[in-house]
């Protein structure tokens, strides 16, 4: 339990010691990752273009192919059909040695491979080159029809060193009149017509990545113009966020993002306005009691809420008689000195300056923020309190000068906290009974010393965190039974290095 609180305070004393930033810069916890506008319209712009591109350069490339093939079976139509014409005659004929100088004229050309001679029953004639395995009867059934005779017939040659190659073959018919007298077929090589779709899909693809490449260039210059305002507006906000109300945006825009720069700059010297009164304002009161009044403009009036809280008073030991003798601008320093290591400690352990009344400071703890430790917070405070005038008085001996002597008076309990006053004069601060007891123990307590009551004392979140002794009892007013007191002389060891480094860090602010 000792230990978890040991590192809460530490935790909460760092907290603490950073300065509190503007109400606007509050950003909520885990903010998201974002993309900026300027890559999201890229994005889609790109995308845009880019698919564009793709669909044009798919159908670009299907056509040409569709083309290149159409002029394929145009062309192998037609030398299938010239070979049809040349052998009808040998063919009805049956001469052979004209079917064989007929084929080896369109077997053996530069653009066919092979060609054949069918009779009408199917069988090779002539024949010349390379020609598809299988019956006439089959090639029908394997090929694709081009007209209502005419085929064409894709396969694969494999030479003899295992390479394969692909063919088409186109196969018609041999008429004489109305007749079917045999049939002609002739084969090329598909690789002409590959190597060639090749270098056009080439072509065709560079051509595509060069404008996808100039299509995101374009959609990016796009989307940057179209956002550079809105990023404008984001680096604004972040300026405001920042708490530099000062900035200001160019508002010559003539449009609706003119309109909005030119609020966000009205709105900015709202901002710049509030925060030099939220400045001013905390210089009077404290600066959580500051944000509260400035929070609820509209229902400031008297009156309050009860609370449970802790209050310290702290004033100095025979301050009369010191400043009798004197001068009054050496008196003025010498409190707004101290009051600023008070105000320091005190912001610190979480607590807030309620007044200065003289030589005399009053701090509240859990008010107007609610703490559920303000008990050991103010004790703390208490404490630190302590050891930085102790340290300051062994410099002002070390310089010649008399050293300063506080006594703290601490006290816990129920009060009313709230707007007191009039209607025309309201000061926010916090009375009652408890508040009472904590300057009656100030008054009590000797040069130097921290008294704090039994009961709070006794507390879980005082008691086994501070070294204290009784310090006997006094009698309050009102009250039948005396209260017993008791000295606070430090912490705990567990919280001496958290409480070190306090002192360090109030003494070198000020140094």
């Amino acid at each position: 339990m000792r230990a978890s609180r040991h590192s809460s305070l530490a935790l909460k004393a760092d907290a603490a010691a950073e300065p509190a930033a503007p109400a606007i810069a509050n950003a909520p916890p885990g903010r998201r990752r974002f993309l900026p506008i300027a890559v999201r319209l890229t994005l889609i712009l790109g995308s845009l273009m880019v698919g564009g591109v793709l669909i044009l350069g798919l159908l670009t490339i299907d056509n040409q192919n569709r083309l290149m093939q159409h002029q394929l079976d145009e062309f192998g139509l037609s030398i299938a059909r010239l070979l049809a014409d040349s052998a009808r005659e040998p063919l009805l004929a049956d001469d052979e040695l004209v079917l064989e100088t007929v084929v080896s004229k369109f077997g053996n050309t530069r653009s066919s491979l092979g060609a054949v001679v069918y009779n009408d029953r199917g069988q090779a004639v002539a024949q010349r080159g390379v020609i598809p395995q299988g019956s006439l009867p089959d090639l029908y059934r394997q090929g694709r029809a081009l007209t209502d005779t005419d085929y064409s017939i894709e396969w694969h040659w494999r030479h003899r060193d295992g390479a394969s190659e692909s063919m088409v073959s186109y196969l018609t018919p041999i008429r004489y009149r109305d007749l079917v007298t045999g049939h002609a077929l002739v084969t090329f090589s598909r690789r002409i017509i590959e190597e060639q779709f090749h270098e056009s899909l080439m072509i065709l693809l560079g051509a595509m990545l060069l404008t996808m490449l100039l299509a995101l260039l374009v959609s990016w210059r796009v989307s940057r113009w179209l956002a550079r305002p809105i990023q404008a507006l984001v680096e604004a906000s972040q300026a405001i966020g920042n708490g530099d109300y000062h900035y200001r945006m160019d508002d010559r825009r003539n449009d609706e993002l003119g309109i909005l720069m030119r609020s966000f700059n009205e709105m900015a010297h709202g901002l710049l306005r509030k925060s030099q009164v939220e400045q001013a304002l905390s210089r009077y009161v404290s600066r959580d009691v500051a944000r509260e009044i400035l929070r609820n403009l509209d229902q400031v009036e008297l009156g309050g809420r009860h609370v449970e809280a802790s209050v310290i008073f702290a004033d100095i030991v025979g301050f009369t008689e010191m400043a009798e003798t004197m001068e009054p601008r050496a008196v003025s320093e010498l409190l707004n000195e101290y009051f600023h290591y008070i105000t320091r400690a005190s912001s610190l352990w979480q607590g807030t300056i309620d007044k200065f009344i003289g030589d005399c400071a009053m701090i509240v703890f859990g008010v107007p923020q609610a703490d559920s430790e303000h008990r050991f917070h103010a004790v703390g405070c208490a404490v630190l309190i302590s050891h930085v005038v102790q340290r300051l008085n062994e410099r002002r001996q070390r310089q010649g000068k008399c050293p300063i002597h506080f006594r703290i008076g601490i006290n816990s309990g129920h009060m009313l906290a709230g707007n007191m006053g009039s209607s025309d004069r309201m000061q926010y601060t916090v009375v009652g009974d408890a508040v009472n007891l904590a300057s009656r123990l100030a008054t009590h307590a000797r040069a130097d010393e921290i008294l704090v009551d039994e009961e709070m004392y006794a507390h879980t979140d005082v008691c086994g965190r501070v070294i204290a002794r009784p310090h006997g009892t006094i009698q309050i007013r009102g009250r039948k039974e005396p209260a017993t007191l008791y000295r606070i002389d430090d912490l705990s060891p567990d919280y001496r290095q958290q409480l070190e480094s306090m002192v360090e860090q109030v003494l070198a602010e000020t140094d």
